[in-house]
């Protein structure tokens, strides 16, 4: 059997922590293809960026919305039992109205009842006076 010389390993380089490490360098593309890829995946990130932003938009809208909502449901009871009150009180006033409104129908209908009365013992009075004369 043959056997082959196995070399030791160099124990791996330990990294430097994030604040010692210099930033890594832009690469330089080196093709018109590799420029235009790095172009092309600029755009990409940048409408990734502006449909993000529109979906946030669409997130605060909803999340606005249904805060109201969440008001909304909870004053309902309230509202509803302030709108009950309002209607019997709505409810009194109406039949008081309509009281009233029957108290002078039938005063007036006893005013022209008299008035007509009146007007026909004047009519007859002067249609006697004018037979006889």
């Amino acid at each position: 059997m043959n056997a082959k010389a196995t070399t030791k390993r160099k124990p791996a380089a330990k990294k430097k922590p994030a604040a010692k490490r210099a930033a890594p360098k832009a690469k330089k593309p080196k093709t018109a293809r590799e420029t235009l890829d790095k172009a092309s995946d600029e755009i990409v990130d940048a409408m990734k960026d502006i449909v993000h932003a529109q979906l946030g938009v669409y997130g605060e809208i909803y999340d606005e919305l249904n805060s109201r909502m969440e008001k909304v449901r909870s004053d309902a009871p309230k509202q509803w039992k302030s709108l009950v009150k309002r209607g019997e009180q709505v409810q009194k006033d109406l039949e008081r109205a309509r009281k009233d409104l029957r108290k002078n129908l039938e005063k007036t209908r006893a005013d022209l009842k008299k008035n007509l009365e009146k007007a026909q013992k004047d009519l007859r009075k002067k249609v006697d006076k004018i037979r006889t004369a």
